[in-house]
Parts: structure tokens; sequence; C-alpha cells
């Protein structure tokens, strides 16, 4: 779907009869000239266009959602390999995204089980952020705040050195500023 096509779509009525002609490509680069970048047409609420023939005046809203991540929060005391440590951080990351679903066998799509935040979180990249803590209080005290804060927390108990242990947390996804007042002082990995 090309802009134009996209633009039909969310610029209704108020600009229908007039888009044959150039109007929806300028209000295209208006708005994208405003915001100074390209626009998302999901987020952008055209109020009002008048066109007078060669004068372009557009009312809008254009409310981008805020930006989301993941911070992964690993146990450094318990010395584990690189290798480990990417194992227990990816256990802690799908964790956080499929420990609260039931999934339909019959549907093969991630689309029926995902929230639309996690949803735009997998579609935007899947910002994350790997930090660390030094014992298993600290990673209690991370999970506690996030339990607290209503931020989705995901903790990751393994076998280590044949005991069953808190490895890491995965916090998120989520706002990226209600991550950061809960992690934003640890260091990273």
């Amino acid at each position: 779907m090309d802009k134009n096509d996209t633009a039909k779509q969310h610029l209704g009525k108020l600009v229908a009869k007039a888009i044959e002609s150039d109007v929806a490509q300028r209000v295209i680069e208006a708005v994208e000239a405003e915001v100074g970048e390209p626009v998302d047409f999901a987020f952008l609420k055209i109020n009002d266009v008048q066109f007078d023939g060669s004068d372009l005046s557009i009312d809008y809203d254009y409310d981008l959602p805020a930006p989301l991540k993941q911070v992964i929060v690993v146990r450094k005391d318990l010395k584990m390999r690189k290798g480990e440590m990417c194992v227990q951080a990816s256990h802690a990351s799908i964790g956080s995204i499929v420990s609260t679903r039931s999934f339909d066998t019959d549907s093969h799509s991630t689309q029926a089980y995902l929230s639309p935040e996690e949803d735009r979180w997998l579609g935007e990249g899947m910002a994350k952020v790997c930090v660390r803590v030094g014992s298993e209080d600290e990673l209690d005290e991370i999970y506690q705040q996030s339990l607290d804060a209503k931020v989705n927390a995901y903790m990751v108990v393994d076998e280590y050195d044949g005991v069953p242990t808190k490895t890491c947390l995965a916090i998120g996804p989520d706002r990226v500023e209600a991550i950061d007042e809960i992690t934003d002082h640890l260091k990273l990995l």
C-alpha cells in the first residue's frame, strides 16, 4: 500500500472529492515537513483540510505512542559464562511474552495472543537493554518494584549447579519511562 492509498483511508470524507488531484500528496508532504519525519498514518488524525487551489491548510493531531523497550536483568554473582547468560536472557525475553498467554492451537498466528503493545514492540525491532545486579536479593527487589509499578516482569528460575536458581528477569516490554524508573540506576551488562 503506497502513501496515497494510506492517506485516502485516513483523510476520509474531508478530501475524498479532491483525492484524484495532488491534494492527498500535498497533505502528506505538508504533515511530514512539519513533523520532520515520515508519518505513521495509524497515529494521524486529520481534523480539517482547507484547499483553495494554491493554499493548503491542515488541522491535525499526530500522537505517536510512547516508545517501548524490554530490560533484561542478569545476576552477575552467579559468574555465568557469556553463553549461559545469553541463554538465560533469551529465556527471560521469550518467557515475558508467552508466560501469561493461553495458546490457541488452531491458530498459528502470533497476532492471536499478543497485546497491542507487544505486537507494536515486536514490529518496532524489539528494543532491549541488558543490565546487571549483584545478588538474588537485588533481583527480587527489582522484580517486586516492577510488580508494584504494574509493569510486566518474568523471573527465570533455572537449574544452576544442580539447584533451582533465579538467574535473571525480563521487565516489559513496556513504556521506556516506566521501565527506566525501575532500572535506570543499574549498570549495563
